[in-house]
C-alpha cells in the first residue's frame, strides 16, 4: 500500500469513493457499493486503469531523425 505522493487526482478519487460509499450504504445500492470499493481501492493504492503499465509509452529510446535522413532513398518506377 502506497501512502505517499498524494496528488489532486488521488484526493479526488478518494472523495468520490467516500461519497459513493456513503450513498450506497444509505440507499442500500449494492452496485454503487461495488463501484465505490473499486474507486476507493484505486485511491488507497494509487493505481488507475493503467495499473499494469499497458497505457504507457516508452520514453527511454529516442530515434535520431538526422541519422534516418542521411540514408539514401531509392525509388523504383512501376
Amino acid at each position: 500500500m502506497n501512502l505517499k505522493d498524494w496528488s489532486l487526482m488521488r484526493f479526488l478519487r478518494l472523495a468520490v469513493g467516500a461519497w459513493a460509499l456513503t450513498n450506497g450504504i444509505m440507499q442500500k445500492d449494492f452496485l454503487l457499493l461495488g463501484l465505490s470499493a473499486i474507486v476507493l481501492f484505486q485511491a488507497i493504492t494509487n493505481t488507475g486503469c493503467c495499473a499494469s503499465g499497458n497505457c504507457s509509452t516508452p520514453t527511454s529510446k529516442k530515434t535520431n531523425t538526422k541519422d534516418v535522413l542521411k540514408e539514401p532513398v531509392e525509388f523504383e518506377e512501376v
